[in-house]
């Protein structure tokens, strides 16, 4: 259930339709439900409602497993027979990954506020932190649209971090916010942790791939 304190109040505005039949969304309205970079248009009777896209896939990282045994050559029965192995140490290591984000929370430590990592004064309610995972995979981004885009979509879930998805099977613990920016595809994945009206959210991925990657390293 959403907390209370990022309940987004309903409320209309007046556009103006151009010429050539665009209207532009007012800025504000797009920030409060999370509109990025792409959003979907629907037409229900007779309105046009917008919304952001969801297209999120917060449970490939067994997606990228399946895939990397492929890629060994196992035959169809033989692939079936080592994922059905070696699932248990992967789900194993992906507890031991959202007790990252836990131990994080509970311990106090001090990580990487998204108002540092973006040089802003104030960002949202939310207090958004990254592992060190996360801060590194974002610094390590070349200044451009794509940067821009994931910065953007960091400040909107310190808004409001239950615009994000809660995720599903292994990464059942964390939501995914999908943010796309040309052929660039970033998927931010965190857990919420609520006090009261005090709410945390700390990001333990930017991208499916790293998230796997940092799984596969706890099972080393």
């Amino acid at each position: 259930m959403q907390n209370r304190m990022f309940n987004i109040q309903p409320h209309k505005e007046v556009v103006k339709v151009s010429p050539e039949g665009s209207v532009t969304v007012p800025k504000s309205m797009c920030e409060q439900i999370g509109l990025i970079t792409r959003a979907e248009c629907v037409i229900r009777n007779n309105e046009i409602i917008i919304r952001p896209c969801k297209d999120f896939t917060g449970d490939s990282v067994e997606g990228f497993l399946i895939r990397e045994l492929m890629s060994k050559g196992f035959s169809y029965d033989a692939l079936e027979a080592e994922y059905d192995k070696i699932r248990p140490r992967f789900y194993a290591a992906t507890r031991k990954t959202e007790e990252l984000c836990r131990s994080a929370f509970e311990n106090g430590e001090e990580l990487c506020r998204v108002e540092e990592l973006l040089d802003v004064n104030k960002a949202g309610e939310c207090r958004l932190l990254l592992l060190e995972g996360a801060e590194r995979f974002f610094r390590s981004l070349e200044q451009g649209e794509a940067r821009d885009a994931l910065g953007r979509a960091l400040l909107a879930l310190s808004d409001n971090p239950y615009r994000g998805t809660p995720s599903r099977k292994l990464l059942s613990d964390f939501y995914v916010f999908t943010v796309k920016s040309g052929e660039e595809r970033f998927d931010i994945i965190y857990r919420i942790f609520a006090e009261g009206k005090k709410v945390t959210a700390i990001v333990s991925a930017l991208s499916i791939e790293e998230m796997y990657n940092e799984i596969k390293s706890n099972m080393e």
